[in-house]
């Protein structure tokens, strides 16, 4: 956890007390490689935050993206 504060959210200005708690409301998960984390167009509520490792995002099939750890994704 000290290095996902360090490498995602210590130059953000968020205190690293607002992390943990941040970080207590969190739910870890390990995905296998292939496996589809969201569906286009279907309901999400989570926001996922690649600790290690990378994905694709597909649009239609066809990837428009590549993300890595330490970025971002979820569908809005």
């Amino acid at each position: 956890q000290r290095l996902v504060f360090k490498d995602v959210f210590d130059n953000t200005g968020m205190s690293s007390v607002g992390y943990y708690n941040l970080v207590s409301l969190c739910e870890r998960k390990e995905i296998k490689s292939g496996e589809i984390v969201i569906e286009e167009d279907k309901e999400n509520d989570y926001l996922n935050l690649i600790v290690s490792g990378s994905m694709y995002i597909k649009r239609k099939n066809e990837i428009v993206n590549h993300i890595k750890a330490s970025q971002f994704c979820g569908e809005m």
